[in-house]
């Protein structure tokens, strides 16, 4: 499935600029959220910060952790004009084991960390207009990121 663009969180970019959060530095995980998450309500009204603070992420029954899996792939190269960077990462794939997944409707890029606090949000994407209903067992869901990348720095 290929990503949309991606949403990055204006506390992500907040930690950026003022060096708390590293883009280079960091080691960088992708989760699921179903599409009753708080996350679109809430992201644009109350921003999120922490991963925990996000609703209903896929749980771990699903054969990967509720936290997510580390993303592979992370560098950054030339944008589309001199003046841009653009930072990319590898695309995902999730596999389905034991139970199905329901109602996937978010991916999430998350900074990791050695406590709850320190996974700071990233960026988001709405993968569908509706939500996925059910990836059965042992199926896999790739997410393709955008081929402009996660984000642009001009």
């Amino acid at each position: 499935m290929a990503a949309g663009a991606w949403k990055v969180f204006n506390r992500a970019k907040k930690a950026i600029g003022n060096g708390t959060m590293s883009l280079s530095a960091t080691t960088f995980h992708i989760c699921l959220a179903q599409s009753s998450s708080n996350l679109k309500t809430t992201a644009s009204a109350r921003p999120l910060i922490m991963r925990g603070s996000v609703t209903n992420q896929v749980a771990s029954t699903t054969g990967h952790p509720t936290g997510g899996d580390a993303l592979a792939g992370e560098v950054w190269t030339a944008g589309s004009t001199a003046s841009t960077l653009k930072f990319d990462v590898t695309d995902h794939v999730f596999t389905a084991l034991g139970s199905p997944i329901l109602a996937i409707k978010y991916a999430i890029i998350y900074a990791t960390g050695a406590s709850a606090a320190a996974q700071k949000l990233l960026c988001y994407s709405t993968l569908t207009t509706s939500p996925i209903a059910s990836l059965a067992a042992t199926n896999t869901l790739t997410i393709q990121m955008n081929t402009s990348g996660v984000l642009t720095l001009s």
